[in-house]
């Protein structure tokens, strides 16, 4: 979680690094923070597949 966010308090528009970011709150359990994550990498390129689909699988979860 350091490591990207010293990497986003330089460089605001690195969708890679929202998208760590959010893999590592979804791990945690931070289900509302990976969910902004994965929609502001997918904001900065929405083609990133990878997101998508970790935005998808996030959403599966929450409504079982």
């Amino acid at each position: 979680m350091a490591l990207v966010d010293n990497a986003l308090s330089r460089a605001k528009d690195l969708e890679e690094s929202y998208y760590w970011r959010g893999k590592a709150s979804a791990a945690l359990g931070q289900t509302r923070a990976a969910r902004a994550d994965f929609q502001t990498a997918l904001r900065l390129k929405p083609s990133y597949r990878e997101a998508a689909q970790a935005l998808q699988a996030l959403q599966a979860r929450a409504s079982r």
